[in-house]
């Protein structure tokens, strides 16, 4: 798995042999919940796997403690 760019609130991560991406939201103190900045990190993430020719899904996932 490979990563790309540093977030705040989700991980990223790409697998090369799988062409897929997962995006981990990692706010497991506040239960994962949605807000603004994790959304924008989403939304940037998502974005940037749009542009990029050898990731086919993304899996979104949330962390644990």
């Amino acid at each position: 798995m490979s990563e790309d760019k540093k977030y705040e609130f989700i991980i990223v991560e790409k697998v090369e042999e799988g062409n897929y991406a997962v995006i981990s939201l990692n706010r497991p103190d506040k239960l994962n919940a949605l807000h603004n900045p994790l959304l924008k990190e989403v939304v940037d993430a998502l974005e940037s796997m749009e542009m990029d020719p050898t990731v086919r899904c993304v899996v979104l996932r949330g962390t644990k403690d």
